[in-house]
């Protein structure tokens, strides 16, 4: 699991050295930065005014589950933005934007996504329960060995996204 708000000021210190450009999105609150570190798909969406970024969430490629492809959710909100309402619709935003084009685009039929959360981090649990509505499992993260929760959700072609 790698910390989202990394990502957030890394591309808020691209951003304001005019070192990319954000694509627009369906929705007009949405914009759209995709890249491929290390060859691995991300798809990075924000919230921005006046070039500030308000909400940042990305979708990075992992291993599949089951034979599905499974993207991985990550969303972070800067210190003086939060508890304010952007971390929730940022990832409900994201999300329905990114299954939209995935199976618009692609040839996904169904497809994972997961999200995995300190046991500490009670605002991303609350946010990933409305998004992802599933209970997690306990596990411990490979890379930080720290107790972590894992959210799952199968997502299909033929589920209404709207509802989310």
């Amino acid at each position: 699991m790698s910390d989202p708000m990394i990502g957030l000021l890394s591309l808020q210190e691209e951003l304001s050295k005019n070192r990319i450009t954000l694509g627009n999105c369906t929705n007009s609150k949405l914009h759209m930065f995709f890249d491929k570190p290390e060859g691995i798909p991300r798809f990075t969406y924000v919230i921005v005014n006046e070039g500030e970024i308000l909400s940042f969430c990305n979708f990075v490629l992992v291993e599949p589950i089951n034979d599905t492809p499974c993207f991985q959710i990550g969303y972070a909100v800067p210190e003086k933005f939060q508890n304010k309402g952007f971390g929730k619709e940022i990832a409900k935003l994201a999300l329905i934007e990114f299954l939209t084009n995935m199976f618009r685009g692609s040839s996904f039929k169904n497809l994972y996504i997961e999200s995995v959360i300190s046991i500490d981090n009670l605002a991303s649990q609350k946010i990933t329960n409305y998004i992802l509505s599933t209970k997690p499992k306990q596990i411990i993260d490979s890379i930080s060995n720290e107790k972590m929760f894992c959210y799952q959700k199968l997502f299909s072609a033929f589920d209404e996204f709207n509802k989310l």
